[in-house]
Protein backbone atom coordinates (compact mmCIF):
# COMPACT_ATOMS: atom_id res chain seq x y z
CA UNK A 1 0.00 0.00 0.00
CA UNK A 2 3.02 2.52 0.24
CA UNK A 3 6.13 2.86 -2.50
CA UNK A 4 9.34 1.14 -0.74
CA UNK A 5 12.50 2.32 -2.00
CA UNK A 6 14.62 0.27 -3.84
CA UNK A 7 17.38 0.82 -2.31
CA UNK A 8 17.38 -0.16 1.52
CA UNK A 9 18.25 2.23 3.49
CA UNK A 10 21.65 1.75 5.41
CA UNK A 11 21.71 0.97 9.39
CA UNK A 12 23.35 3.28 11.59
CA UNK A 13 26.01 2.10 13.88
CA UNK A 14 24.34 -0.26 16.81
CA UNK A 15 25.44 -0.55 20.70
CA UNK A 16 27.28 -4.31 21.46
CA UNK A 17 24.39 -4.80 23.02
CA UNK A 18 21.73 -4.49 19.73
CA UNK A 19 23.60 -6.88 17.38
CA UNK A 20 22.70 -10.08 16.79
CA UNK A 21 24.37 -12.25 18.74
CA UNK A 22 24.11 -10.58 22.08
CA UNK A 23 20.12 -9.81 21.52
CA UNK A 24 19.91 -13.34 20.85
CA UNK A 25 21.79 -14.25 23.78
CA UNK A 26 19.24 -12.13 26.01
CA UNK A 27 16.05 -12.61 24.19
CA UNK A 28 16.58 -16.58 24.69
CA UNK A 29 17.32 -16.36 28.07
CA UNK A 30 13.57 -15.56 29.36
CA UNK A 31 11.50 -18.18 27.29
CA UNK A 32 14.53 -20.85 29.11
CA UNK A 33 14.20 -19.69 32.32
CA UNK A 34 10.30 -19.91 32.16
CA UNK A 35 10.36 -23.38 30.98
CA UNK A 36 13.68 -24.68 32.86
CA UNK A 37 12.06 -26.17 35.94
CA UNK A 38 9.70 -28.25 34.45
CA UNK A 39 12.01 -28.97 31.97
CA UNK A 40 14.49 -30.25 34.89
CA UNK A 41 11.48 -32.69 36.26
CA UNK A 42 10.90 -33.90 32.22
CA UNK A 43 14.36 -34.65 31.78
CA UNK A 44 14.66 -36.21 35.44
CA UNK A 45 11.65 -38.44 34.38
CA UNK A 46 12.54 -39.05 30.51
CA UNK A 47 16.10 -40.12 31.18
CA UNK A 48 15.93 -41.69 35.10
CA UNK A 49 12.82 -43.59 33.20
CA UNK A 50 10.27 -42.80 35.86
CA UNK A 51 6.55 -41.95 34.88
CA UNK A 52 5.84 -38.14 34.13
CA UNK A 53 2.34 -37.78 34.99
CA UNK A 54 1.69 -33.87 35.29
CA UNK A 55 0.82 -33.19 32.00
CA UNK A 56 -1.29 -30.39 32.96
CA UNK A 57 1.63 -28.57 34.25
CA UNK A 58 3.42 -29.59 31.04
CA UNK A 59 0.50 -27.66 29.10
CA UNK A 60 0.50 -25.10 30.95
CA UNK A 61 4.54 -24.21 31.00
CA UNK A 62 3.89 -24.82 27.06
CA UNK A 63 1.32 -21.75 26.77
CA UNK A 64 3.65 -20.04 29.76
CA UNK A 65 6.52 -20.41 27.35
CA UNK A 66 5.28 -18.98 24.07
CA UNK A 67 3.59 -16.77 25.67
CA UNK A 68 6.80 -15.14 26.89
CA UNK A 69 8.21 -16.19 23.46
CA UNK A 70 6.00 -13.63 21.88
CA UNK A 71 6.05 -10.92 24.57
CA UNK A 72 9.87 -11.09 23.94
CA UNK A 73 9.80 -11.23 19.96
CA UNK A 74 7.73 -8.06 20.35
CA UNK A 75 9.78 -6.29 22.60
CA UNK A 76 12.83 -7.05 21.05
CA UNK A 77 11.56 -6.13 17.69
CA UNK A 78 10.45 -2.59 18.91
CA UNK A 79 13.88 -2.15 20.66
CA UNK A 80 15.43 -2.91 17.28
CA UNK A 81 12.74 -0.84 15.57
CA UNK A 82 13.87 2.25 17.71
CA UNK A 83 17.27 2.13 16.69
CA UNK A 84 16.86 2.36 12.76
CA UNK A 85 17.42 -1.50 12.42
CA UNK A 86 15.02 -2.59 9.63
CA UNK A 87 15.69 -5.84 9.46
CA UNK A 88 13.95 -7.66 11.72
CA UNK A 89 12.53 -10.75 10.04
CA UNK A 90 15.43 -13.01 11.07
CA UNK A 91 16.25 -11.43 14.14
CA UNK A 92 13.40 -11.90 15.56
CA UNK A 93 13.06 -15.25 14.63
CA UNK A 94 16.88 -15.50 16.48
CA UNK A 95 16.24 -14.30 19.62
CA UNK A 96 13.32 -16.25 20.72
CA UNK A 97 14.83 -19.04 18.97
CA UNK A 98 17.79 -19.20 21.07
CA UNK A 99 15.85 -21.03 24.13
CA UNK A 100 16.70 -24.28 21.92
CA UNK A 101 20.35 -23.47 22.34
CA UNK A 102 20.28 -23.04 25.88
CA UNK A 103 17.95 -26.16 25.99
CA UNK A 104 21.09 -27.81 24.83
CA UNK A 105 23.42 -26.55 27.07
CA UNK A 106 21.33 -27.07 30.35
CA UNK A 107 21.53 -30.71 28.77
CA UNK A 108 24.99 -31.19 28.48
CA UNK A 109 24.83 -29.91 31.97
CA UNK A 110 22.49 -32.52 33.02
CA UNK A 111 24.31 -34.86 31.47
CA UNK A 112 27.50 -34.60 32.94
CA UNK A 113 26.24 -33.95 36.31
CA UNK A 114 23.15 -36.11 37.04
CA UNK A 115 23.10 -39.15 34.17
CA UNK A 116 26.99 -39.86 34.18
CA UNK A 117 26.58 -41.52 30.66
CA UNK A 118 29.14 -44.43 30.28
CA UNK A 119 29.96 -45.81 26.46
CA UNK A 120 29.67 -44.18 23.27
CA UNK A 121 26.41 -45.32 22.21
CA UNK A 122 24.48 -44.10 25.42
CA UNK A 123 25.96 -40.30 24.83
CA UNK A 124 25.29 -40.63 20.80
CA UNK A 125 21.75 -41.48 21.69
CA UNK A 126 21.38 -38.61 24.62
CA UNK A 127 22.92 -35.88 22.66
CA UNK A 128 21.25 -37.08 19.56
CA UNK A 129 17.76 -36.58 20.98
CA UNK A 130 18.54 -33.63 22.95
CA UNK A 131 19.56 -32.21 20.07
CA UNK A 132 16.16 -32.94 18.16
CA UNK A 133 14.35 -31.61 21.09
CA UNK A 134 16.31 -28.71 21.07
CA UNK A 135 15.75 -28.13 17.37
CA UNK A 136 12.40 -28.72 17.80
CA UNK A 137 12.08 -25.87 20.54
CA UNK A 138 14.34 -23.73 18.63
CA UNK A 139 12.02 -23.99 15.75
CA UNK A 140 8.79 -23.66 17.89
CA UNK A 141 9.95 -21.02 19.78
CA UNK A 142 11.28 -19.07 16.63
CA UNK A 143 8.40 -18.83 14.68
CA UNK A 144 6.20 -17.67 17.85
CA UNK A 145 8.48 -14.98 18.35
CA UNK A 146 8.91 -13.96 14.58
CA UNK A 147 5.01 -14.53 13.85
CA UNK A 148 4.56 -11.70 16.97
CA UNK A 149 6.76 -9.39 15.81
CA UNK A 150 5.40 -9.56 12.37
CA UNK A 151 1.88 -8.71 13.95
CA UNK A 152 3.57 -5.88 15.93
CA UNK A 153 5.16 -4.60 13.07
CA UNK A 154 1.88 -5.01 10.66
CA UNK A 155 -0.09 -3.19 13.22
CA UNK A 156 2.03 -0.24 13.48
CA UNK A 157 2.80 0.56 10.23
CA UNK A 158 -0.89 -0.41 9.14
CA UNK A 159 -2.18 2.72 11.45
CA UNK A 160 0.21 5.67 9.69
CA UNK A 161 -1.14 7.79 7.58
CA UNK A 162 1.02 8.54 4.89
CA UNK A 163 0.82 11.73 2.39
Amino acid sequence: PVYTNAIPRQVPYQPVYGRALPSALLGGLLPFGSASIELALLLSCVWNQRIYFVFGFLLLMILMTALVCAEVGVVMCYFQLCREDHRWWWRSFNNTGFAGVYLYLYAAIYAHAELHLSGFTARLLYYGYMGAASLALYLMAGAVGFLAAFGFVHTIFSSLKVD
